[in-house]
């Protein structure tokens, strides 16, 4: 066998040579047992040898020019030299894979792709036969090592066989595993429930074959039957002739529900904890039919064993959708009330008392005082009391829940009284807190992942719109300015709404407060330059404002419309642009920011060439200024306009 030759561990470039020599045939074997070897070692390279090696097998887009039965004999070489181990079982599954074909690096090259071997359906259907056959043999020898790795990887594929490939060799595989454990298992039933789905639409004679394997392992115990019926049924849906999907599994987990119903000695309750551990898929529909139809009495007896067990399972296994079921079939507060209680006793079931408090139908102040302990631990778990509704409670206690809940997450709170303020007007009666809570210098830094900054926004409004004092505008538009200096803050779609409607509608507080900014900051972040650019500024506003203060006209000049367009496409100066170069005009950052206006980049051709020109004639009507400095800029930008027309004619005549 291949050598490998002192390949450095900090070579990089090691597998994609060796992914080259996979395409030709004198070194393509070499190169993929170079390939098991750097994998089967430990290197920096092993996880890149080991995809590189595994993708080399894949029936479609595989990374050679080998074909089909080549590629199993280096398969067999390597076990007959190392034996069976994990990248040999790897390789098998990888080249079972059917559909949804990925390329690797060289994938795309045309020289690579004429390099590649391209199958035949027959070959491909063929190539599928003898690895499931390989892989089934191991499976089936239960005293070698690989035997369940084998299996899983034949599990694994069973869909992408069933659909694409070798359907009656995956079917056998599955007949001759389940005889050989007298049982089908779960990860082969699931699969193959979901096969016989109208979703798609296998043949009858397929179909057939289906059915009687799942047939002749009906689940006989009740263990089995909710392992198979609720726990581990997988996602059937399908349209019913009103259109609407229904989902298959889900009727068939409340038909089990139904049938336990009529149990008397109701015998489904000593499996409690398969119910309330690990993953659960249609165990929530099962317990809520099932509180449906048992009379309460006998509901809260049981509500205690299922907290008792579920309170013995490892917190990483608990799972509370059973719980939740039951409850929410009950629809009534009272027992929800006891599962809460109940909860609340165990340090590790008390979390699942906030999921259990969602279906309070009528929520109480002391419901929240219950958890407040359990919201404390974390701000994560005010997830599960966003959506609550507290239309019940009375301003007081609102105010005092909101009291505690912003010393957990004060954005979080503010969120809750936005929610309610959709549903209620209590304005008035919260102003005051909201206040509170609002204009504070870190406002905008209480954020999380448990929302956006979409409240705020809107609660600031309703704020100022319920008073604008001009304290209040003052600090926020500041506040805004200092978080578009934050380049660590990552919602500039924030801070350009709020400012919009504060200029929108306070603009004579919020501009000067923006234009001293600007003045004192030469130096502004991205986003604030971005959002100002795009604003469309009213001239006679700005103009008022540049007579203030001498200060204020290069800022001014800078976010005017300078020139008004006619019907025709001719230009004139606008009517304050034109009065504050007359009067205010004689400062180079003046000048400066009106030079600006004049040169676009962003057209060409002949376009550009008439504007230029358009420009070049508003221009000469400041060469006779009566400011110096005026007359210059008029002269040198004149200049700057004739050689732009000149360079786009040029351009013009080299494109016709």
């Amino acid at each position: 066998m291949t050598e490998v030759f002192n390949i450095e561990e900090f070579d990089w470039y090691t597998i994609e040579t060796l992914q080259k020599l996979c395409y030709y045939e004198t070194t393509a074997t070499s190169a993929i047992k170079l390939l098991f070897k750097i994998a089967n070692k430990e290197n920096q390279l092993k996880q890149k040898a080991y995809n590189a090696f595994n993708h080399v097998f894949q029936s479609r887009l595989g990374e050679t020019c080998l074909n089909y039965n080549y590629r199993l004999q280096i398969l067999q070489d390597i076990e007959d030299f190392t034996g069976i181990n994990l990248l040999v079982i790897s390789a098998y599954q990888r080249a079972l894979k059917s559909h949804a074909y990925s390329g690797n690096i060289h994938s795309g090259d045309i020289d690579y792709i004429e390099k590649q071997f391209k199958p035949s359906k027959k070959e491909e259907l063929d190539y599928f036969k003898k690895v499931i056959t390989k892989l089934k043999a191991i499976a089936l020898d239960y005293e070698n090592d690989y035997s369940e790795l084998a299996k899983k990887a034949l599990v694994f594929r069973l869909m992408d066989q069933a659909l694409y490939g070798d359907f009656n060799g995956i079917m056998a595989f599955v007949k001759e595993i389940s005889e050989k454990e007298s049982a089908l298992s779960q990860e082969i039933r699931t699969p193959l429930l979901e096969l016989k789905s109208k979703k798609f639409d296998l043949s009858v004679e397929k179909n057939t074959t289906i059915n009687e394997i799942l047939e002749k392992y009906i689940p006989n115990t009740i263990k089995e039957e909710l392992e198979t019926i609720v726990i581990n049924a997988p996602w059937v849906n399908e349209k019913n002739e009103k259109g609407r999907y229904i989902n298959l599994s889900g009727e068939k987990a409340k038909e089990l529900a139904r049938k336990y119903f009529e149990d008397k000695n109701h015998t489904w309750l000593k499996h409690l904890d398969l119910l309330l551990s690990g993953e659960q898929k249609q165990t929530f529909l099962f317990a809520e039919e099932l509180a449906k139809l048992y009379v309460k009495p006998f509901i809260k007896l049981n509500i205690v064993r299922i907290v008792i067990t579920l309170s013995k399972i490892k917190s990483e296994q608990q799972n509370g959708i059973f719980l939740n079921g039951i409850i929410s079939g009950c629809n009534n507060d009272e027992i929800t009330r006891l599962a809460i209680d109940l909860l609340l006793k165990y340090d590790t079931t008390s979390f699942f008392s906030l999921l259990a408090t969602k279906y309070i139908k009528i929520l109480t102040y002391s419901d929240l005082e219950k958890i407040k302990p359990i919201l404390h631990k974390s701000d994560r778990y005010l997830f599960n009391i966003e959506y609550l509704d507290y239309s019940n409670l009375t301003n007081g206690e609102f105010k005092e829940f909101i009291n505690w809940v912003k010393e957990i997450n004060q954005s979080f709170a503010l969120q809750l009284i936005w929610e309610l303020l959709r549903k209620e007007d209590r304005w008035n009666d919260l102003k005051d807190i909201i206040n509170n809570l609002l204009y504070q210098d870190n406002i905008f830094d209480f954020k999380s992942s448990i929302n956006s900054s979409l409240h705020i926004e809107d609660l600031i409004l309703k704020s100022l719109n319920d008073n604008a004092d001009e304290d209040k505008i003052d600090f926020i538009t500041k506040k805004v300015l200092e978080k578009y200096q934050d380049y660590s803050f990552n919602d500039e779609g924030f801070l350009n709404n709020l400012l919009y409607s504060l200029l929108d509608k306070y603009w004579n507080i919020t501009w000067p407060i923006i234009g001293e900014f600007l003045i004192d900051n030469s130096i502004t972040s991205f986003g604030l330059r971005t959002f100002l650019d795009r604003i469309t500024f009213k001239n006679e506003q700005l103009y008022l404002w540049a007579l203030k203060d001498d200060k204020h006209t290069s800022i001014a000049i800078k976010y005017m419309e300078v020139f008004d367009e006619s019907e025709n496409g001719s230009l004139s100066w606008d009517i304050y642009a034109k009065k504050l170069i007359d009067e205010k005009g004689n400062t180079n950052k003046f000048l400066e920011n009106l030079h600006s206006k004049f040169i676009n980049y962003s057209i060409i051709g002949i376009s550009a060439e008439n504007l230029y020109k358009k420009r070049k004639q508003l221009i000469e009507e400041l060469e006779k200024h009566k400011i110096k400095e005026v007359q210059e800029f008029a002269f040198n930008m004149k200049e700057v306009l004739v050689k732009n027309i000149e360079q786009e004619k040029i351009q013009r005549e080299n494109y016709e």
